[in-house]
């Protein structure tokens, strides 16, 4: 049975219930959303699409978008989603790349002739019904890897690989339709597919953030109380920051996939509910095991495979190897990339198997992830894996973050850069801390701390970015002496106007509002809580003057 079927199935038992609703009050029902799917699909069999076609969807969060992704699936074709505020020249390359027969946004596109207005087919009357005819070898979306080591590649995933992650995702955390999960993933992130099929075949409700960018854990930890959301599914640096915030009354279960866990990111949240740690890659559909866990856990395993995958250690040293995932999750392979063996799919055994270049081991019969294979580096004729050094500087106490990479010194050797966010240590506690923990043939480390390590919008470390920075030596303020600077200026103590740039990334600017919330009793409204929205220090400071004066 495929998805549509499913949906179709539930729909008939809850044809009025709520199927998605967003933080605007807009809403849709299981029949209303069907009906949908179906002026979407019959618009695509009259423009010739056929099975297999990739359909590509320039959009934000909205209703609209997934009654589209599902006339897409009902049409038989393949959706390829991309965010509407990526870079023309990056959609250009997904367009050069893809080939899409036709092309949807929310908003007025004119990169291609092939593109036609998401919300104008939507609002179309409704008309006859579409059947959908898709077998398990059909292609249902495509997805792009984050590319944070190199070129992006899209990766091809059949109905039968989502059918089954979706089966054995909705068994392993029995989700029915009592159940409400936020939309949280980057449209672009196989992640989408989990929390929007999950719900939809099963009957629950979907929250969607319209206008809400996946980093404002702030306004999203507001939405998950105000929906009553019971499941929530997001990246380790997103779950850090939820697990500083208030008690989530609703949420049963939280979900943490994408990047390495650790203990400190749920000491909060695991009080009171469910946390579990996934691990899969995008060539395998989403993740391939799950573990539930602990309280007081020193290193987090990436536990067992679900229902429907096999993961083994292979090519071990001193029981360390390559994670091989096999199964019904394997997906397609590459798109316009037939050298699927080089990039790590294969056969044996008669069976399709992918070689992530992820190193783990396993343990009282659980696995266990140390990272990739590929950040092995020599320095002094010794083998060095970068994953090794990030591992023992993360245990630090008050280390949030930290990132190692590969540069070559003035004398061509190379060197381990090590990129660090820490509210109190220095970067002399840290060096200290190296010298006592980390072989002396890695030492002396460059170590550098930092407001915010980059990730991707996958929530994984950009490693790509660090490698090609070149500004090692600039100074940037911190988050505490941004908060110093604005309340000496709301107390008169600094007369002047402070016109410095507001040099912050998207989550230390969130983690600056908490704390100028705190100090001047104000709240930030919905609309302000995004970085951009400021361009100086003294911005901040006359918003602040605002909210005070009305009060």
């Amino acid at each position: 049975m495929n998805i549509i079927d499913r949906i179709t199935n539930i729909t008939s038992m809850f044809p009025e219930k709520i199927a998605i609703e967003d933080n605007k009050k807009n809403e849709i029902t299981y029949s209303t959303l069907l009906r949908k799917a179906d002026i979407f699909a019959r618009f695509l069999c009259e423009k010739n699409v056929v099975r297999n076609d990739v359909i590509m969807l320039i959009t934000q969060k909205r209703i609209e978008m997934i009654a589209c992704v599902l006339g897409i699936i009902k049409a038989g074709a393949t959706y390829l989603i991309v965010d509407s505020t990526t870079p023309r020249d990056k959609i250009q390359f997904f367009i050069e790349d893809s080939k899409p027969k036709v092309i949807f946004s929310d908003e007025n596109c004119a990169i291609s002739d092939k593109t036609y207005d998401m919300v104008k087919i939507y609002n179309k009357q409704y008309g006859r019904k579409i059947k959908c005819n898709r077998v398990g070898e059909d292609a249902m979306y495509v997805v792009y890897t984050s590319g944070s080591n190199g070129k992006q590649k899209g990766v091809v995933v059949e109905d039968r690989n989502i059918g089954n992650y979706i089966s054995s995702f909705i068994k392993y955390f029995k989700i029915n339709a009592s159940d409400c999960m936020i939309q949280q993933s980057p449209l672009y992130y196989d992640g989408f597919a989990e929390e929007v099929f999950s719900m939809l075949c099963s009957g629950g409700k979907i929250i969607i953030p319209q206008g809400v960018k996946s980093y404002n854990y702030r306004l999203i930890s507001k939405i998950i109380d105000e929906h009553k959301v019971t499941i929530v599914s997001t990246a380790p640096l997103i779950l850090n920051e939820l697990n500083k915030m208030h008690k989530f009354k609703t949420v049963r279960t939280f979900i943490s996939s994408g990047d390495v866990l650790l203990n400190n990111n749920i000491d909060n949240i695991i009080k009171y509910a469910d946390v579990y740690n996934m691990y899969g890659t995008t060539e395998t559909t989403v993740c391939a095991t799950v573990y539930k866990c602990k309280k007081n856990m020193h290193d987090i395993p990436i536990g067992k495979p679900l229902e429907g995958y096999t993961v083994n250690i292979k090519n071990k040293n001193n029981e360390i190897g390559e994670i091989v995932i096999s199964g019904k999750g394997v997906s397609r392979g590459y798109l316009n990339i037939s050298e699927n063996k080089e990039r790590g799919f294969c056969i044996e055994n008669n069976e399709k198997v992918y070689y992530t270049g992820d190193y783990g081991f396993e343990k009282n019969n659980e696995l266990y992830i140390l990272g990739r294979r590929d950040r092995q580096i020599k320095i002094k004729a010794n083998k060095i894996n970068l994953n090794e050094i990030e591992k023992h500087i993360s245990q630090m106490k008050s280390v949030s973050k930290v990132a190692c990479v590969c540069k070559k010194n003035n004398m061509g050797e190379n060197s381990v850069v090590v990129y660090f966010a820490s509210q109190s240590l220095s970067e002399k506690n840290v060096e200290e801390y190296c010298k006592r923990m980390i072989p002396d043939y890695i030492n002396p480390l460059i170590i550098i701390k930092v407001e915010e390590v980059p990730i991707t919008d996958t929530g994984k470390i950009n490693y790509l970015e660090l490698e090609q920075r070149d500004d090692l030596n600039e100074m940037e303020l911190s988050v505490d002496d941004i908060c110093k600077m604005i309340v000496r200026r709301i107390s008169n103590e600094e007369k002047s106007e402070i016109d410095l740039e507001l040099q912050l990334e998207s989550l230390d600017f969130m983690r600056l509002v908490v704390e100028l919330e705190d100090r001047f009793n104000i709240e930030f409204e919905d609309g302000y809580l995004d970085h951009e929205k400021f361009e100086t220090i003294e911005d901040v400071c006359k918003y602040i003057m605002e909210k005070i004066n009305e009060q």
